[in-house]
């Protein structure tokens, strides 16, 4: 036999109290709902501008002006300024060598970094990684880049060579 009970009419005591916790949890849910989504929205825009500044800043410091010298299609970061008295070029009918330094106006290991993953976009293959060096090959290329503080400057050494 099955017995239908009806809360409303055989227990009003607790319909009255139903009603009034739903009421509260509905209002405690509201209010929840209501910080959850301030905290989100709080947390998106500060997360925003500190992503935009931080590109702003990476873009700067990673803008290039050219390439490495020696080079057809490694880039030069804009911040990198050739350091003259430096330069070696050798051509032959079995390869070539090209060695250049630069001076770095940002921090080293920034410098490392833009090297480290934009050259495999182009094609290099990493095959060795230093604190203070990466070597990348390429078919017959290889570059070497040492990243050096002498006397106070920091310097990016590219040190370029191919066989035929």
């Amino acid at each position: 036999m099955l017995h239908f009970v009806q809360h409303d009419a055989t227990y009003p005591e607790r319909s009255e109290g139903s009603h009034a916790t739903n009421s509260i949890l509905i209002t405690m849910k509201k209010i929840l709902t209501l910080i959850f989504t301030t905290f989100l929205f709080s947390s998106c825009a500060f997360l925003e501008n500190q992503t935009l500044s931080e590109v702003k800043n990476n873009t700067e410091e990673t803008a290039v002006n050219g390439f490495v010298n020696g080079s057809e299609d490694i880039p030069l970061l804009k911040s990198l300024t050739q350091v003259n008295e430096e330069i070696l070029g050798f051509d032959s009918s079995s390869g070539s060598i090209s060695a250049t330094n630069y001076k770095s106006e940002i921090d080293l290991e920034k410098v490392k970094n833009f090297y480290y993953k934009t050259l495999p976009q182009l094609g290099w293959k990493l095959k060795e990684k230093k604190l203070e060096k990466l070597v990348f090959i390429r078919g017959n290329e290889k570059v070497e880049i040492n990243f050096v503080n002498e006397n106070g400057d920091d310097l990016v050494k590219f040190f370029i060579s191919s066989t035929l």
